[in-house]
């Protein structure tokens, strides 16, 4: 069995919800974060799982996982308190496991990721030191400067929109973390990429989206509902 965790990071404010707190929304009659984190469990690779929030959600989080996680699985299932940026919460999970060889990074917002995406990544990982899912770009995309003018327009055929979860070697990763704590970076990718290690992309999934809008838990919620995920 592979040698794998996995820090599924759930500790942003959900500024564009408004009031609402996304990783509690009702999805299909389960909280978002639900979806997530019973993706991860199906897929049954995971010798450990820590489940990143913010303060104002601990206690929650943890009644979410006494009510709902059956007993046998909950042991491997850890709750810590998040950081500042993302990247911190990131750097607090991942200094929370135990030492592993692999290590998968996911955004708890990603409530439609499938058992199957998850495997496909965790053996891509294997033969490589970092994977991450992609999908391809179906708009045209324009570069523009600070005034909103456009620069040029770019080759969408080698541009991707990147997902999570993204895989990683955990000992790496950790370092990297490390050496890149002043910058402020929006995925761990790109934080291999800056101490020159190469990352691999696999195929992602179009309905992987992550919810960040109202309009996104539309979406969500017709994609889990169609699976038959309520």
């Amino acid at each position: 069995m592979i040698d794998i965790s996995a820090v599924i990071v759930a500790a942003g404010n959900s500024k564009r919800m408004g009031v609402l707190d996304k990783i509690f929304v009702d999805l299909c009659g389960k909280p978002l974060i639900r979806h997530s984190l019973e993706a991860f469990i199906r897929s049954g690779i995971f010798e450990r799982i820590v489940l990143v929030v913010n303060k104002d959600n601990l206690n929650r989080t943890r009644e979410l996982l006494d009510s709902y996680i059956e007993s046998g699985t909950l042991d491997k299932i850890n709750v810590m308190q998040g950081g500042r940026r993302r990247q911190d919460s990131v750097r607090i999970g991942l200094e929370s496991l135990p030492k592993c060889k692999w290590v998968a990074i996911h955004d708890g917002a990603r409530p439609c990721v499938t058992p199957e995406l998850i495997v496909k990544g965790a053996r891509e990982v294997e033969m490589n030191s970092a994977s991450i899912p992609v999908v391809p770009l179906t708009d045209t995309v324009k570069r523009v400067d600070s005034l909103g003018r456009v620069i040029n327009t770019l080759d969408r055929g080698s541009h991707y929109s990147v997902q999570t979860p993204q895989f990683f070697d955990y000992g790496i990763l950790l370092g990297a973390h490390s050496s890149c704590s002043q910058e402020t970076f929006t995925d761990d990718a790109r934080m291999f990429e800056i101490i020159g290690k190469k990352v691999k992309i696999f195929e992602g999934s179009t309905e992987n989206i992550k919810v960040t809008s109202p309009t996104d838990i539309v979406m969500a919620q017709a994609i889990l509902c169609a699976r038959g995920n309520g």
